[in-house]
């Protein structure tokens, strides 16, 4: 005789030629009934009673221990990943702005800083260092527009402040 073939009768029940023209075959809805026949549930189709039932708010899917109404408002669509990394790229690039944004604010403040002093105390500094009328002119306009150079120019030591505003003086 010939070789055993192993599984046998489960390949001839697969591949065998009443399987080719549907003899024995059954539909999900035939599945479903004989299942529910031999399970003893009642007659009927249970995906449509469902699905009648939820339409009507008559029942409720419980999903994670969470109670969600199947009415057409609680049915939100859930996000996919593609959204949710949409979703927090835009966060991250709103927060970016932000922070760009606040930084500018800052940086034109510190630029737009009001004088720590009056205009005419400025120039009694100036005017104390002896600089000659067209540098008096000059300094006096440049200190008064940058505060910022202004303390660095009081910080520095009075002997030597002359030739320190001299070097950072612009010349137009």
């Amino acid at each position: 005789m010939g070789k055993p073939v192993p599984h046998y009768e489960s390949l001839k029940q697969l591949f065998a030629k009443d399987r080719a023209n549907g003899d024995g075959a059954e539909t999900p809805a035939e599945m479903r009934q004989r299942l529910a026949q031999r399970m003893g549930i009642p007659e009927g189709n249970i995906i449509d009673d469902i699905d009648r039932m939820a339409t009507h708010n008559e029942a409720t899917r419980e999903t994670d221990n969470e109670n969600i109404s199947s009415s057409p408002e609680a049915n939100k669509k859930h996000k996919t990943y593609k959204e949710e990394v949409q979703e927090k790229l835009l966060k991250g690039i709103e927060s970016v702005s932000d922070a760009i944004t606040k930084s500018t604010d800052a940086l034109v403040k510190a630029h737009t800083a009001k004088l720590s002093m009056p205009a005419k105390e400025i120039y009694q500094h100036v005017n104390e260092l002896g600089l000659d009328p067209m540098d008096k002119k000059l300094a006096y306009r440049f200190l008064t527009e940058n505060a910022n150079v202004l303390e660095m120019v009081l910080g520095y030591p009075i002997e030597e402040r002359k030739e320190f505003l001299m070097d950072i003086l612009p010349r137009y």
